[in-house]
């Protein structure tokens, strides 16, 4: 059996039917989230990975990095990204991340966001929001987006809604029910991920790899003997005693070009020049020899 199509078998078995039943699918209760973040996904899932800044000094606007974890129910940072001294954990209930004006706390061009609580409780020893230096605007969506994710939502200004008259641009029910689709979905796909990761390493070494080997201890030798003669099978072919033979005579052609270049160069003498002083001693002296 090839193992090509058995892979894509393995695939398609898994479009096949969503097991709901399976025991690391978060379901619908556990994927579900209120606006106020009141239910949230039980499961410690992993959503993002980055690096990202903490101003620790407002003057000098000198900034740390730090490695940052985002999962479903928390927000953890470490020293460096192998993640073994951790530095702190944010839990995100109630949690709200806003924009921070670029400029401000001479952090400079840098591109800040920052966390709050929204009971006003103090998010980061004695401070009341936590901000977050990222080095491209792009990246600081992404965080975003990828905070939408857990449950923490952009800061509303309904007083300046009001004032304006504006309406929402998006339906709060509608939000929350594209994030637990969501939920849903990035659920169910580890599972077919971590499914896939484990059955095609497995899969490869049962049908190729252990095949190869059996057929090269038990069936190749036989194969070999059954052959004929096995002192036949040591001859050389057509084609490489064609190829041997160009190849000698290549040698044996540069090998004569190189010693005729030899031979010009030893046997080539350059005729002395002579200059007009020369010439004219020389003729001064023939005449003489004439008188």
């Amino acid at each position: 059996m090839c193992c090509g199509p058995q892979l894509k078998l393995m695939v398609e078995i898994e479009l096949s039917y969503m097991n709901t039943n399976h025991p690391d699918f978060i379901g619908f209760d556990r994927a579900s989230k209120t606006k106020q973040g009141g239910t949230r996904t039980a499961s410690h899932q992993l959503i993002r990975k980055g690096w990202l800044s903490i101003p620790v000094s407002l003057i000098k606007g000198s900034t740390r990095e730090y490695w940052f974890v985002l999962s479903s129910d928390s927000l953890t940072w470490y020293k460096d990204n192998e993640e073994k001294e951790q530095k702190y954990s944010l839990r995100l209930e109630d949690m709200r991340v806003r924009d921070i004006e670029a400029g401000r706390f001479s952090i400079g061009k840098k591109h800040v966001f920052a966390l709050f609580y929204t009971t006003g409780k103090n998010v980061y020893k004695d401070k009341d929001q936590l901000e977050m230096v990222a080095q491209s605007e792009e990246e600081v969506e992404n965080w975003k987006a990828s905070l939408l994710r857990a449950g923490v939502y952009p800061q509303s200004d309904s007083s300046s809604r009001i004032d304006s008259g504006e309406q929402d641009s998006i339906d709060p029910q509608l939000e929350r029910q594209v994030e637990t689709i969501r939920n849903l979905v990035d659920s169910y796909f580890s599972i077919v991920s971590k499914n896939i990761r484990d059955s095609v390493p497995k899969s490869i070494m049962f049908m190729m790899v252990n095949k190869l080997k059996e057929y090269i201890s038990k069936d190749l030798l036989a194969m070999i003997y059954a052959a004929g003669d096995q002192s036949e099978m040591m001859e050389e072919s057509q084609e490489a005693t064609l190829r041997r033979e160009d190849m000698i005579h290549m040698y044996h052609t540069c090998n004569e070009a190189l010693s005729l270049i030899r031979d010009v160069t030893s046997k080539t003498c350059m005729a002395p020049s002579y200059s007009l002083a020369d010439k004219t001693h020389m003729t001064d002296k023939q005449t003489s020899l004439s008188l």
